[in-house]
């Protein structure tokens, strides 16, 4: 007596499953659905500058003139290929990313012991970035001594 042996339903839709899965996977891989978004095109990350200060003299004793010098960075890039430069101003920073129409920033502090930046456009295009720092009693107090980070959009 020969049995012929035919699989079970449920093999069979495992079967089609792993087939998709991997056939998905194999397509992403190899194929993009979509095309890479323009460089500078709205609502793009248009810039970011990680803002260090000069290893020897600190972030707070940045020039009071915007300076481009690689020292005050730990990473910039700008998508229209213009200089940043930043500059201390009062007792925050003011960031400018160089032919970039970018209408909004976005800040982080680089800080172990809490902190946060507050981040607007001024009207000359640049970012106006102030730190602040927490303090004991739970109030913020500015912290010029504070690395960021920028992001522009």
């Amino acid at each position: 007596m020969v049995r012929k042996l035919r699989p079970s339903p449920a093999l069979v839709v495992a079967a089609v499953a792993l087939f998709f899965a991997i056939g998905g996977s194999a397509f992403a891989v190899v194929g993009r659905t979509e095309a890479a978004q323009p460089r500078c095109s709205p609502g793009a990350v248009r810039g970011i500058a990680y803002v260090v200060g000069d290893p020897k003299k600190g972030i707070q004793n940045l020039p009071d003139t915007f300076s481009s010098a690689a020292n005050l960075f730990g990473y910039r890039w700008n998508c229209s290929g213009g200089a940043i430069s930043v500059r201390k101003n009062g007792n925050g920073f003011d960031v400018k990313f160089g032919n970039n129409a970018a209408t909004v920033g976005l800040g982080t502090a680089v800080v172990s012991d809490g902190g946060a930046v507050a981040v607007m456009r001024n009207a000359d295009g640049s970012f106006h970035v102030a730190p602040a720092g927490d303090v004991p009693n739970a109030n913020f107090r500015a912290r010029p001594d504070m690395q960021f980070v920028i992001a522009v959009i």
